[in-house]
């Protein structure tokens, strides 16, 4: 985000879970007031926290009204907050708007997956 001079604004690190640090960026107004984060962005949020605090970060952020972005591995994790799905694929990208395990079961998006493959590996021979 950036001020009225258009600079970049970075805070200091709020929170570190694990691996992952959460950075947040505001914009101030004329006033200096700043405007609440629309965007959280997040690199494998959960991969070092245990249960309890997996539990408590994903009651957070099913709370948080605005953009979550974020890479995981953890299923349910994923399962439970995503309502977008954005796979990036050597052939191309798959975007749709399900659920996680609405995406994984498609086979619609399973063939087009395999499509963009393909043609990765078409454009390599």
């Amino acid at each position: 985000m950036y001020n009225q001079k258009m600079e970049l604004i970075p805070l200091p690190a709020l929170s570190r879970l694990g691996e992952a640090l959460l950075k947040r960026y505001i914009v101030k107004d004329k006033d200096s007031t700043p405007f609440p984060p629309n965007v959280l962005l997040f690199d494998e949020p959960t991969s070092h926290l245990d249960l309890e605090s997996i539990t408590a970060f994903n009651n957070a952020l099913l709370k948080f009204s605005e953009v979550v972005l974020f890479t995981s591995h953890d299923h349910k994790f994923v399962s439970t907050l995503a309502n977008r799905i954005i796979e990036l694929i050597p052939g191309g990208v798959i975007d749709r708007v399900m659920g996680f395990d609405e995406y994984l079961g498609n086979p619609e998006i399973n063939a087009l997956r395999e499509k963009l493959c393909h043609a990765e590996a078409d454009l390599k021979l």
